[in-house]
């Protein structure tokens, strides 16, 4: 084994702070980051990128900036002219971007008009910008981030030492099967269930959700954009999104590849977590599936009676009204700082909490990449429907097949 192999198994207990983002280690950065958030976001989307390094710091500093250097065939180049873009319709308003991207452009667009090399051009554009949603969204947190006061600042980065039992931990640093199993149990195919969390961190997590919602009360923030729907609070909109990110690719990923590999464990990329509260009272929801490949849910308490969760199967969109199997049910009881870690697309819904009030963490993984070989494959074998309908063409071509040899 290589030095850094070594180094990636380091003991996890060891490091007094995990984060994808330096940020959570230094103070200073942390408190510089926060306050001019939604300045800085502002100035960003104001400030003119220079185009060429050429042109130094300030591209607006020469005319000479005003062109671009374009590779054509041959390896040789001819100057874009910005300003013939300037008067024409465009879904950017960006003054340099398309110039930028006229360089780029693929040889039987090149040779068109300005028009049409900016349709093409928006076409491509739109792919990838994001959304109106999206925008209010990153607005929203960016609000959130730069006045919100914390109350546990220690919730905002990875502390293993201080969220983890220590039988988790171990098994994290081993990352070997045998260990996982040491502390995992399976109750029911593909439900799988072990003790994450210290009781100190449930409380403190908790506390740092109410305390959040006392302040967005108070406030004259748009809570009806992501809060206070369905008793839930979106963690990324606190500014736990690195820390979140952190979690699930330090200390679940590795159990998802050695788990559920065959839906997308072992590339698990985007994520979404929200705490959940229910208190005495409620409703009970509809049944429901995940919009994830797989789904943690950890109790974090605090007294409650009732709440259990009520499995119905894996199923894909088109058999996800199957009548639930006897095989496929099955019934979880919450216990403090426990997981229950299952794919997202199996059926569930959540009993009435009959006394107290109940919070769950619940942080749903993605993988972008299975999800696009689903698509273009068309395969679903994960769906307990499409499984036995695969099962039953093969029998079906077995028994032809063997019909006709008996013929012979």
């Amino acid at each position: 084994m290589d030095e850094n192999e070594n180094a990636e198994d380091t003991d996890v207990s060891e490091a007094s702070t995990l984060s994808l983002n330096s940020e959570f280690e230094d103070p200073e950065a942390e408190t510089t980051k926060r306050k001019p958030t939604q300045e800085t976001g502002e100035t960003s989307k104001r400030r003119r990128t220079p185009l060429n390094p050429a042109f130094g710091d300030d591209a607006e500093a020469s005319g000479t900036s005003r062109l671009l250097s374009k590779p054509v065939d041959g390896g040789a180049s001819e100057p874009v002219d910005m300003d013939a873009y300037d008067n024409i319709p465009r879904a950017f308003p960006a003054p340099e971007l398309y110039p930028a991207m006229d360089r780029y452009l693929p040889p039987h667009v090149r040779g068109k008009s300005i028009e049409e090399k900016v349709a093409y051009s928006d076409d491509i554009l739109m792919q990838y910008a994001p959304s109106q949603k999206e925008i209010e969204l990153r607005e929203y947190r960016d609000k959130i981030i730069s006045e919100y006061p914390r109350l546990h600042e220690k919730l905002y980065a990875i502390n293993p030492t201080e969220i983890f039992v220590p039988s988790f931990i171990k098994a994290i640093n081993e990352k070997t099967e045998d260990r996982f199993n040491n502390i995992i149990s399976e109750p029911s195919p593909g439900i799988l269930t072990f003790e994450i969390f210290q009781p100190e961190y449930c409380e403190m997590l908790v506390a740092e959700v109410n305390h959040f919602q006392t302040w967005i009360q108070q406030t004259d923030i748009r809570t009806e954009h992501r809060n206070n729907m369905n008793n839930m609070t979106y963690l990324d909109d606190l500014g736990m999104e690195y820390m979140l990110q952190n979690l699930m690719d330090r200390f679940i990923s590795p159990i998802s590849k050695v788990f559920f590999t065959q839906v997308g464990g072992s590339t698990l990329n985007e994520h979404e977590c929200v705490v959940e509260c229910h208190t005495d009272g409620e409703n009970e929801l509809a049944v429901q599936v995940d919009d994830a490949e797989l789904t943690l849910n950890v109790c974090l308490g605090q007294q409650f009676l009732g709440g259990e969760l009520c499995f119905q199967g894996v199923y894909c969109e088109k058999h996800v009204d199957t009548p639930t199997r006897p095989e496929d049910n099955f019934e979880y009881s919450h216990i403090l700082g426990h997981a229950i870690l299952y794919q997202g697309r199996n059926r569930h819904v959540s009993k009435v909490t009959t006394a107290g009030k109940r919070y769950n963490l619940v942080l749903g993984c993605k993988s972008a990449g299975f999800r696009q070989v689903c698509k273009q494959l068309g395969d679903f074998s994960w769906c307990s429907e499409c499984k036995q309908e695969k099962d039953r063409r093969n029998r079906e071509i077995a028994c032809t097949f063997m019909a006709g040899f008996v013929q012979k």
